[in-house]
This record gives C-alpha cells, sequence and structure tokens, in this order.
C-alpha cells in the first residue's frame, strides 16, 4: 500500500516510414516549420501514431490497413519490427491489440508500455521488445487512460461511469490496485471519466490532465464566455487516504473562432480544447506545451500557435505560428484527427522530446520537431 498524503492534478492524445536527412522546412507554411526539424517520413500510412522512447528512439504504431509496431533510430535510421511483441499482444486479443486499447504511454525510463484497456479490456504492461508482458484484470468500469508515475513501477487512472469515479494506482509488481480513493462530487465539480484526459506527473508529483477533446458532459452544456477569451477546465486532486478532494480551475485562451457562429465555434467553447487542439506536459513536469487555433476560418487562411506556459497558464511563450488553409472538410467543417483516410492540414501529435528540449507534431506525413527556446 502507498502510504502518507498524496496530491494529484487532474484536469480538464516502418516499413513504408523513411528516414530523412535533417533540413529545414518549407518558407510558404510560415514561421513554424522555418524553425522546424524533419526527422521522419509516414507518407503511406494510415493513422500512424508514435511515441518517444529516448532521446533517438521512438515507437511507432498504427492500426490500418497493415498493423505496424516499429522501433525508430532517429540518427541512424536503423528501424526494427516488434516482431515479439505484436506477437505476445495477439495471445491477449485476437484481432491486432491496438485497436482494444484508450491509449499506450511510455514510463519515465522509457523501458515499459501502459496499453490501457478499454470497459471490459485488460491492461497490459510489456517492455518494447515482448520479452515481459503483463495483463491486468479488465475494468469493470469507464477508465480514463493511465499515466504512470515517477519510479517506473506504478501508475494511476480513474475508473468508473458516474460524477465519483475511483482513482486508482496500480503497479507492475502486483495483480490489483495498491491504493484506491474515491473522488467525491461536489457542488463545483461532476467529473465523469470518458471526459478527462490525464496528461503525466508534475515536478511535485502531482498528475496532470485536461477534459477530453472529443466529448462533453451531457448534464454541464458548454458555453462560451463574452469577450475575446475562453477558459479552459483543469483540477488539483488530493488524496487522503480514501477520498479525494478536488479543486477546479481554469486556463485562458483566445477564442479559435473569433466572434464566429455556427461550426467554427468549437473553438470558442469553454471547457475543453477544440478538434485538432492539443496539449501535452513537459517530462521535468514543469512546462505545458499546445497547439491552439487562434482564428479558423476555411476561407481564406485559419491560424494555429506552437506555444508553451507553466502549469498554471502562465508564463505563455509562443514558439511559432503556422498559416494554413484547411480546404474543405468532410466533418462539419472540421475533419476529425483520428478519422481513416489523408491527415488534416494541420499540426496533430504534440509531443516533448524526452530531454525537454523540443516539442514534436505530425505534418502532412512528417515528423518534425521543433526547439522550445
Amino acid at each position: 500500500m502507498m502510504a502518507g498524503r498524496h496530491r494529484w492534478m487532474v484536469g480538464l492524445t516502418l516499413a513504408g516510414i523513411s528516414m530523412m536527412p535533417l533540413q529545414f522546412g518549407y518558407s510558404q507554411e510560415r514561421s513554424l516549420l522555418d524553425h522546424a526539424t524533419r526527422i521522419i517520413s509516414t507518407a503511406g500510412i494510415d493513422q500512424v501514431s508514435y511515441l518517444w522512447l529516448s532521446d533517438h528512439t521512438l515507437l511507432v504504431y498504427n492500426q490500418r490497413p497493415d498493423p505496424i509496431l516499429l522501433q525508430v533510430d532517429t540518427v541512424s535510421g536503423a528501424k526494427t519490427p516488434l516482431i515479439t511483441l505484436k506477437k505476445r499482444l495477439l495471445r491477449i486479443n485476437s484481432t491486432f491489440p491496438l485497436l482494444f486499447y484508450r491509449s499506450i504511454s511510455v514510463s519515465p525510463n522509457g523501458r515499459w508500455l501502459l496499453l490501457t484497456g478499454e470497459e471490459g479490456q485488460p491492461n497490459v504492461i510489456a517492455s518494447p521488445d515482448g520479452t515481459t508482458v503483463l495483463k491486468r484484470e479488465a475494468a469493470e468500469e469507464v477508465t480514463t487512460n493511465g499515466i504512470w508515475l515517477p519510479g517506473s513501477r506504478s501508475w494511476i487512472q480513474l475508473e468508473g461511469d458516474s460524477g465519483e469515479p475511483d482513482a486508482l494506482i496500480e503497479s507492475r509488481d502486483t495483480s490489483s490496485p495498491i491504493h484506491k480513493a474515491l473522488v467525491a462530487e461536489t457542488d463545483k465539480v461532476r467529473l465523469l471519466p470518458y471526459i478527462v484526459r490525464l496528461l503525466g506527473s508534475t515536478s511535485t508529483g502531482h498528475i496532470l490532465g485536461i477534459r477530453n477533446d472529443f466529448y462533453t458532459d451531457p448534464d454541464n452544456p458548454r458555453r462560451i464566455s463574452p469577450g475575446t477569451d475562453r477558459k479552459i477546465g483543469f483540477f488539483e486532486f488530493s488524496i487522503k487516504g480514501t477520498q479525494v478532494d478536488v479543486r477546479p480551475y481554469t486556463i485562458t485562451l483566445p477564442k479559435g473562432g473569433g466572434l464566429y457562429s455556427g461550426k467554427y465555434q468549437h473553438f470558442n467553447y469553454d471547457g475543453n480544447l477544440g478538434p485538432g487542439e492539443d496539449i501535452a506536459l513537459s517530462p521535468d513536469g514543469r512546462h505545458l506545451g499546445w497547439i491552439v487555433y487562434v482564428k479558423y476560418d476555411s476561407t481564406p487562411r485559419s491560424l494555429i500557435e506552437v506555444r508553451t506556459s507553466r502549469l498554471d497558464g502562465s508564463e505563455v511563450h509562443i514558439i511559432r505560428k503556422m498559416e494554413f488553409n484547411p480546404g474543405p472538410a468532410p466533418y462539419g467543417g472540421l475533419p476529425h484527427p483520428a478519422s481513416p483516410g489523408p491527415r488534416p492540414p494541420w499540426p496533430l501529435s504534440l509531443q516533448w522530446t524526452p530531454d525537454g528540449k523540443r516539442l514534436s507534431f505530425i505534418y502532412k506525413d512528417i515528423l518534425w520537431s521543433v526547439p522550445v527556446e
């Protein structure tokens, strides 16, 4: 059992891969790619995802049309199919295993993967080479993604189907949770696991998260604040024995839809980020990386910012901006980033490199990185 008082923060995501020499991006994409470095091409791979295992090593995977699990060395260009891992995961799920998991996260030491199961599916802990694969009991209720805690031995996630979920701490060393605490509903907070995405562990031992981009709480309709700003909801958790006290707070962002109505209001709503926007917690747990819309308009151009800030939203540093033409969109004016087919015409899959010096993202079938200073 974990003793003492814990504090967490929760708030409101080859064959075919070719290595590319390091070079600068295209000037017509404005200053973001002018400042960025190409890492690899993902052309021809539908719904590709990636995770950093170390400063120069990637786990690259996708789910369709031809499932892939690769370890990529970004310095030498070596691409190693993770055959053993794929085979062992297939023993747990007879169809390609990644389809059954809510998320995949890498431990702080880069040696372990956590595949968080959807409702009715087990969590799986595995070494990237597949030599060790551990299965945990299937989740009985809706869960959030899992986040590794410092030390790379345990993780936390929320489980439940109401406004009072449980915070579960589980470990590589035991088959059942080592700590369980109830997140009590209050007048100010009603937390549903399916609308929360956990981001990671902060420098003070907290866990940070944000409301999921693609879900809303039916009992708390979305609203638009007056003026030019929107408010994104975060929550601070304090675990005291078997109870979890919750303190909500907000971070202010510019309205990405401006004064538009209708389909562009996705980027004006309070509560959660809009489709295609993203956020990531730095490895040292001190900063947030953001992709935010400061203007969304199909005619003529849209504008995003890649920025960093402190965890409370202060000390905003705008790294670069990008102007682009979103073009026609098949999903009510906003292409869903996880939909099959061509990638939407904006940066996706924001992550920090493990050394905390760069942010990486996928844009037009290329994985890029950009320095944060």
